[in-house]
């Protein structure tokens, strides 16, 4: 089944630079390498993660008194806390994007190895959410690394 997807049709009169949107900007069938189990789990998996690091990044990156003391009776500073917010807010964008997907992916994981690491040391928490945001990290950048900026050969 071929269903068209249109990615622009600019209307440019010169030579050469017309050839080259023609190229860039065609109606072409959808490959059904394009519609393949890996895309939708792909982006279960970006909402899933982008959901919670986003809900769980932004009390840290606003610093509200109850992160800092948290993080305090762990041993880090207050701003060692926003610093974690802004790395997950900024992971919970960037994987809804296809091509930093797998970046975000690779934050994330930094980030549940400290946070399960913490939970283990301190014995303060329990490491189960840290271990599950782990493994669904892990599975999106399994799935993600095909569209990743430096690893993709479409243009």
């Amino acid at each position: 089944m071929n269903l068209p997807k249109f990615t622009g049709s600019p209307s440019v009169k010169s030579g050469s630079f017309r050839n080259l949107i023609r190229k860039s900007y065609t109606i072409r069938p959808i490959e059904m390498d394009e519609l393949r189990p890996t895309t939708l789990i792909s982006w279960i998996l970006a909402i899933i993660l982008a959901w919670f690091f986003f809900q769980n990044g932004w009390p840290k990156l606003t610093g509200t008194e109850e992160v800092t003391t948290q993080f305090e009776n762990w041993g880090y500073s207050g701003q060692f806390a926003r610093i974690i917010g802004i790395l997950e807010c900024l992971g919970a964008v960037m994987v809804l994007i296809p091509r930093t997907a797998f970046f975000a992916s690779i934050i994330f994981i930094a980030i549940m190895i400290g946070a399960i690491y913490t939970h283990v040391s301190t014995g303060i928490g329990s490491p189960f959410m840290a271990i599950l945001l782990l493994v669904l990290a892990v599975a999106q950048l399994i799935v993600s690394k095909r569209n990743a900026l430096f690893l993709s050969s479409r243009q």
